[in-house]
C-alpha cells in the first residue's frame, strides 16, 4: 500500500462506520498475510527486533539459520554469540545501513554468517532494529575447497617437477658410491679405508633420506585413482582400533565411541582407512601418558560428520596456523607431511577436514563428507 494512500485511509478512519471499518482490517490482515508468504520464500534470514533485543518477527530462513522456535523470544538468548550486536546497533545512526561479514558463531551450530542491518526510530516511540542474515557457511566452505584445489595441484605440480631434477642426480651419485664400495674392498685395510668406507657409507644414507623425502612428498600430493565401493565407516574405524589395540593399552588411552545409524558410502576403503589411521594416530601422540579419544559420527540432511576427540595436549595458536604446512611438525621424528596425505585423500572423497585445538584442553578433527556433492554418490543402495 503506498503512503499517500495510507495516509488518506487514516485521515477516513473517523468516517468509516463498523462494516467499512471491519473490510478494512480484513485487507489488511491480507495484505500482512501475503507480505508474510513474500518474507518466507526469501532465502536470507529476516529478523525484527524491538530496542531491548526482543524478536518481533522472523521468517522462516532465520527460524532454520538460527533455530528459533516461538518460546525463544530474547535473540540474546538464542545465540549469545550476536549479543555483541546488541549494544553496538544502540550506538549506530538510525536509517544507515551496516553490514557485518563473515562472522563465526559455534552455536547453534557452526557456521558463518553474513549480516546487514538498520536501525529505525519512530516518533514517540522505541527504535526497533531490521536484521538480514545470510548463511555464508557453504560459500565459505566452497572458496576453501578452490582454494585446496589451486594448492594441490601448485604443489602437485611442483612435486613432479622437483622429483624428476633430483631423481637424475641421485641415481648417477648412488651408481657412482656402488663403484667406490667395489673398489673400496679392493684398498689394503687401514684407517684411510675404515675412513673413507664411513663416507660412502654417510652419502648413501643421506641419498636414501633424499629419496624417501621425495617419495614420501609425492605420496602426499599425487591424486590417486579412488577404487570407489560401498563401505561401512565403523567397521574401517574399528579395524584401526584393533590394529592400534596393544599401543592404546600400553599408553592407558581409551577409545569412547559412539556411532549413528549410517549406510554403506562410496569411498576408496583403503585410502579412507590410510586417512582415519593417521588422524587417530595423532590423537594417541597427542595423550603422551593416558587418556581418552572420543569418537563420534553425525548425519543430518546434507552432511555426514565423523569426529575425532582428544583431550591431550592441544595445539598452540601458532601452531595452528603452520599445521598444513609441509614438513613442519611439533614431533621429535615427524615429517610433516602425516596432515597433507589425510587432506589429500578427504579432498578426493570430497570431504572436508576441520580442526579445533586449545593448548592443555585437546584437539577435536572433523571429516565432513557432503551428502549432497552430486559429483560423488556418498550413499549406497546396498545394505
Amino acid at each position: 500500500m503506498k503512503e499517500n494512500k495510507f495516509r488518506k485511509l487514516l485521515e477516513k478512519l473517523n468516517s468509516l462506520d463498523t462494516g467499512e471499518l471491519h473490510i478494512l482490517i480484513q485487507r489488511l490482515h491480507q495484505e500482512q498475510e501475503a507480505c508474510h508468504k513474500v518474507f518466507n520464500l526469501i532465502k536470507d534470514g529476516i529478523l525484527i527486533l524491538t530496542n531491548s533485543w526482543m524478536i518481533e518477527y522472523s521468517n522462516r530462513a532465520a527460524n532454520e539459520i538460527l533455530e528459533l522456535n516461538e518460546q525463544q523470544l530474547s535473540l540474546e538468548k538464542c545465540v549469545p554469540e550476536l549479543s555483541f550486536l546488541k549494544q553496538a546497533m544502540q550506538n549506530f545512526k538510525t536509517d544507515i545501513p551496516f553490514t557485518v561479514k563473515d562472522l563465526e558463531i559455534n552455536y547453534p551450530q557452526k557456521q558463518i554468517l553474513a549480516i546487514n542491518g538498520i536501525r529505525f526510530v519512530e516518533e514517540h516511540k522505541n527504535d526497533f532494529f531490521v536484521l538480514v542474515i545470510r548463511d555464508s557457511t557453504a560459500e565459505n566452505n566452497l572458496i576453501e575447497q578452490q582454494v585446496a584445489n589451486e594448492r594441490f595441484s601448485t604443489i602437485n605440480l611442483l612435486a613432479s617437477g622437483v622429483a624428476h631434477e633430483l631423481g637424475n642426480p641421485l641415481n648417477a651419485i648412488s651408481l657412482r658410491l656402488h663403484l667406490m664400495q667395489k673398489q673400496i674392498k679392493h684398498i689394503a685395510p687401514s684407517d684411510e679405508r675404515e675412513q673413507l668406507q664411513k663416507s660412502v657409507n654417510v652419502c648413501q644414507e643421506e641419498i636414501d633420506r633424499l629419496d624417501g623425502i621425495v617419495k614420501n612428498f609425492l605420496q602426499a600430493v599425487r591424486p590417486k585413482k579412488l577404487t570407489l565401493r560401498p563401505i561401512n565407516i565403523e567397521i574401517v574405524i574399528d579395524r584401526i582400533l584393533d590394529t592400534l589395540s596393544p599401543e592404546l593399552a600400553n599408553n592407558n588411552i581409551i577409545v569412547r565411541k559412539k556411532f549413528s545409524a549410517i549406510p554403506p558410502i562410496f569411498a576408496d576403503e583403503k585410502q579412507l582407512e590410510q586417512a582415519f589411521f593417521n588422524i587417530i594416530k595423532n590423537a594417541m601422540e597427542a595423550l603422551p601418558n593416558c587418556g581418552n579419544i572420543f569418537i563420534n559420527s553425525k548425519l543430518n540432511a546434507t552432511q555426514l560428520l565423523v569426529e575425532f576427540i582428544d583431550n591431550g595436549v592441544g595445539i598452540s595458536e601458532e601452531n595452528m596456523l603452520k599445521i598444513a604446512s609441509p614438513y613442519f611438525s611439533t614431533k621429535k621424528n615427524g615429517n610433516g607431511l602425516g596432515l597433507m596425505i589425510v587432506e589429500r585423500i578427504l579432498h578426493e572423497h570430497n570431504a572436508i577436514l576441520t580442526i579445533q585445538s586449545q593448548p592443555e584442553l585437546g584437539t577435536k578433527i572433523t571429516v565432513i563428507f557432503s551428502i549432497k556433492d552430486p559429483s560423488l554418490p556418498l550413499f549406497s543402495d546396498k545394505k
